[in-house]
């Protein structure tokens, strides 16, 4: 089915899934060698219809990562990216989005080694569908045509649409997707097929 953007902001209001698999989805992560070689990941504090990394997270710090969460930079019209310390030093917008606290330590985001993002949708050719205001794509589009950083969409199985994408649009390199199980998208090969990662 073939729908634009604002159908799928519209409808999109996700979904209580089981704690133990996001949980699942966080431990499969760990494994991954783009996740083990990186130093510098940009992670995200899920809002109640995303899928949940907060474990993820605070494993990563507690390994000895540089963790960072994003803040939006309202008169540039991008993100910015702040170290994270602890749950307790966030920043709360009247969304309730988590968001890094400026004070702490920036870095640029040619410097990241890993971004993981939460999407609302998302298109087979690695496009994604945010809350309309271009945050990401407008960051990322200084790097979009390299391969670090590693740029990793995290969603739901069944928010998978066919839509126009924008020129301005950024394309991940990888999809991952919850469901049933853990499906792995590589975007190059996404059309070869996926790799069911567990139950």
């Amino acid at each position: 089915m073939f729908v634009n953007k604002a159908d799928i902001r519209t409808f999109s209001n996700h979904k209580s899934i089981h704690c133990h698999q996001h949980l699942y989805l966080c431990h499969w992560i760990t494994r991954q060698y783009w996740f083990e070689n990186a130093k510098h990941i940009a992670f995200y504090w899920p809002m109640p219809f995303e899928i949940n990394i907060e474990p993820l997270l605070l494993h990563a710090k507690r390994i000895g990562k540089y963790c960072y969460l994003p803040s939006l930079d309202r008169y540039e019209k991008r993100l910015s990216f702040y170290r994270f310390n602890h749950p307790d030093h966030l920043e709360i917008d009247k969304r309730g989005l988590g968001q890094g606290i400026r004070p702490s330590k920036e870095i640029r985001i040619h410097h990241l080694d890993l971004v993981l993002m939460p999407v609302i949708g998302f298109s087979h050719h690695g496009f994604r569908v945010g809350f309309g205001k271009g945050y990401y794509d407008r960051t990322l589009s200084y790097v979009r045509r390299n391969d670090k950083p590693r740029r990793v969409m995290l969603g739901y199985q069944d928010q998978m649409h066919h839509f126009s994408s924008d020129i301005w649009d950024v394309p991940a390199h990888d999809l991952i997707l919850l469901g049933a199980g853990v499906q792995h998208f590589s975007v190059s090969t996404l059309n070869h097929g996926s790799k069911t990662c567990g139950e």
